[in-house]
């Protein structure tokens, strides 16, 4: 996760999720996988998104990534940006356990 908050950049207005160049990486006794690498999307108000891929593609990740709920560890959320209603995920959730 990008830790200069003053390089980050605020999602437009009507925005409900933004994700810009989300990286996230499982490092396990048998190496790294990389689970997520570098994914951005933008989703409006009334608009619908569905996520397709392969086993393994990176869905629930991507998902979990939303929600801050990768499992720390094995997850590592290494780079990227996500705003779910004009909040940034990783600021709130990175405050909220250090109070």
């Amino acid at each position: 996760m990008s830790s200069n908050v003053s390089q980050r950049t605020a999602p437009q207005e009507g925005d409900v999720l933004r994700i810009k160049d989300l990286v996230v990486d499982y490092e396990t006794e048998d190496g790294v996988i990389h689970a997520v690498n570098g994914i951005s999307l933008t989703l409006g108000r009334e608009r619908t998104l569905g996520l397709v891929g392969e086993t393994g593609a990176g869905k629930t990740t991507t998902a979990m990534s939303i929600l801050n709920l990768v499992p720390n560890p094995p997850g590592v959320i290494k780079s990227g940006e996500i705003y779910v209603n004009g909040r940034d995920v990783f600021f709130v959730c990175f405050c909220a356990r250090h109070k």
